[in-house]
C-alpha cells in the first residue's frame, strides 16, 4: 500500500489533485489511499510504518517511518489561489526531467536516505494536458469551427505532440519506487488497437435526386459528364459508389486483432453534417450489417450539436432507435467538442465513452496520454463521468494542405512514430480511417497508407 499525501490548504481543490494523481499514478491508483497532510500527521508511527511509500504533494516533507521511502513532489503553486488565472506555460522555456518536457515546476531532483525530491510538479503538468486547462486560459483562440486550434497547442509549439508525457511521468515515477526498493505490481496494462470509422457520407452518389443535378451540372459545363456518367450508373445498379467502401474496410480490419467502431450521425442540418438520414432504410442495412461483423456502432454527434450540446440526446435516441441497441460511444464531427464542460451533456444523456479528443490539424497526443482516462471538468472541479479514449491518428491530418500536408513516406513515418510510442507504453493505438478516405483516385495515397499500417500491425511489433 503507498500512501499519497497533500497539503490541507489546497481545498478546494483536492478533487482536481486527486484527478490528477489518479491519471499519473495509472495502475498504482489501486494501492494508493490519499490523505490530507493533517490526517496523515495524526496517524501513529506504527501506522504510517504499514505503507511501502510516500508520495507527498506538499510544500513540506512529511514524516513517515523511519524505513519508509518518501518522494516528495514539491507543488508549483498551480492548485491555490491563483487557479484558473494564470498563463500558458513558455513553449521555447520548458525545463527537461530526464528529457521529459515539464510544464510547472523545474527539473531538481535531490535523492538521499530518505528518499526523491522534485521540484517537477507532475501532478499539475499532468492536470493541464488532461482537463485541456490551456484552452481555459486562451478561450479567445478558435478556429472557424470553434475549436482549439492543434497548431496553438502547447505541446504543437513545444515539440511533443508526438510523446505521450505524461505516461512518461508515470514511468519516471514508477522507476523512482522501484530505485528506492519498493516491490510493486508488474503492469497489467497491454497494448490494444482500435480501429474506428466515422461515416459523414453513405456514399458520393446517394440522394434521389442526384442524377438530375449532375447532368445539369455537366449540361452547364460546371461538371465532368464522366461525374454525371458514373452517378448514373450507381443509381442505376451498373456501379458501386466510390464511397460505399464498407466491405473493403471489414476485409482490412479483419486481418488485425482489434476492437472496431463506426460512428454514425443521427441530426444536424448545417453544411459541414453529414447528406444521409439514420431512419433510411439502406443505413440501417449497413447498421445491421456491421454489428454483424461484430463492430461496436457509436453516434458521431453533429456539426450542429457541437456548438449546441443539448441536442446530442435527441441524436443518440435517433441511432438507438435505428440500429436497435443501446448507445454508450460517441465522437463528436469535426472533432468538435467545443469546451470541455459541455462534456456533462454528454454523460446527461447516457454517453460514457467518447474518442473525440485529438487534434483535426495535427496527429498526436492531445491530453499528453495513450491510454484511456477518466475525464475532468476543470471549471466545475469535478469528474464529467466518461471514460476518454484520445483520437491518436486521423488520415486526414497527415494528407491535407491546410493540415501537415505530409506526403505517402512522410505520413507512414509518423503514423509508426505514433504507434512505437503507443506500444512503447501499453496505450491503445486509436486510428481514424473515413470510409470517403478509401474513395480510390490517382491523389488519394490514404487507401494504401491504410493497407501499409494495417501490415505492420499485423508484422507485430519487430516490424515497427
Amino acid at each position: 500500500m503507498l500512501a499519497l499525501i497533500f497539503d490541507t490548504d489546497l481545498k478546494p481543490w483536492d478533487a482536481a489533485i486527486r484527478h490528477a494523481a489518479q491519471v499519473v499514478l495509472d495502475e498504482l491508483w489501486e494501492e494508493i489511499t490519499c490523505l490530507p497532510r493533517d490526517a496523515f500527521n495524526e496517524l501513529s508511527d506504527e501506522e504510517r510504518g504499514r505503507f511501502k511509500a510516500i508520495i507527498s504533494y506538499t510544500n513540506q516533507a512529511p514524516e513517515g517511518a523511519p524505513q519508509t521511502p518518501v518522494i516528495h513532489l514539491r507543488p508549483s503553486g498551480f492548485f491555490g489561489p491563483e487557479y484558473g488565472q494564470g498563463v500558458v506555460p513558455d513553449a521555447s522555456g520548458l525545463a527537461l526531467l530526464n528529457g521529459t518536457p515539464v510544464l510547472y515546476g523545474d527539473d531538481a531532483v535531490e535523492q538521499s536516505t530518505r528518499g526523491i525530491s522534485t521540484g517537477a510538479d507532475l501532478l499539475a503538468s499532468t492536470y493541464f494536458l488532461t482537463t485541456r486547462f490551456e484552452e481555459l486560459l486562451r478561450p479567445d483562440v478558435r478556429d472557424n469551427h470553434g475549436r482549439f486550434p492543434g497548431s496553438e497547442s502547447l505541446p504543437a509549439r513545444a515539440g511533443f505532440i508526438h510523446r505521450p508525457i505524461v505516461d512518461e511521468y508515470a514511468a519516471q515515477i514508477r522507476a523512482w519506487l522501484q530505485a528506492l526498493g519498493v516491490a510493486l505490481p508488474a503492469r497489467k496494462r497491454r497494448f490494444k488497437l482500435l480501429l474506428t470509422h466515422d461515416v459523414d457520407l453513405l456514399g458520393r452518389y446517394r440522394l434521389p435526386f442526384e442524377p438530375f443535378r449532375t447532368l445539369g451540372s455537366a449540361l452547364l459545363g460546371r461538371q465532368s459528364v464522366k461525374t454525371a456518367v458514373e452517378c448514373l450508373a450507381v443509381h442505376l445498379g451498373r456501379r458501386q459508389d466510390p464511397m460505399d467502401t464498407f466491405d473493403e474496410m471489414m476485409a482490412l480490419d479483419g486481418q488485425v486483432e482489434a476492437e472496431v467502431y463506426y460512428f454514425f450521425m443521427a441530426g444536424g442540418s448545417s453544411q459541414w453534417d453529414g447528406w444521409y438520414r439514420i431512419g433510411w432504410r439502406r443505413t440501417k442495412r449497413l447498421l445491421r450489417k456491421l454489428m454483424d461483423s461484430g463492430a461496436t456502432i457509436g453516434l458521431h454527434a453533429s456539426y450542429e450539436a457541437g456548438a449546441r450540446p443539448t441536442s446530442i440526446a435527441d441524436e443518440k435516441a435517433a441511432l438507438e432507435r435505428a440500429c436497435g441497441c443501446e448507445i454508450r460511444h460517441n465522437r463528436h464531427h469535426f472533432l468538435g467538442w467545443r469546451e470541455m464542460q459541455d462534456g456533462h451533456a454528454l454523460a446527461a444523456a447516457g454517453i460514457n465513452w467518447d474518442s473525440t479528443l485529438g487534434y483535426a490539424e495535427v496527429a498526436g497526443f492531445r491530453l499528453g496520454v495513450c491510454r484511456p482516462i477518466p475525464l475532468f471538468d476543470p471549471v466545475e472541479l469535478r469528474p464529467l463521468g466518461i471514460e476518454e479514449h484520445p483520437l491518436v491518428l486521423m488520415e486526414c491530418s497527415l494528407d491535407q494542405p491546410h493540415y501537415m500536408g505530409l506526403d505517402l513516406p512522410g505520413a507512414e513515418a509518423y503514423a509508426l512514430g505514433l504507434l512505437r510510442e503507443t506500444r512503447k507504453y501499453g496505450g491503445e493505438y486509436v486510428v481514424l480511417w473515413h470510409n470517403s478516405s478509401f474513395e480510390k483516385a490517382e491523389d488519394n495515397y490514404l487507401p494504401a497508407l491504410y493497407r501499409r499500417l494495417i501490415d505492420h500491425l499485423r508484422a507485430g511489433e519487430e516490424a515497427v
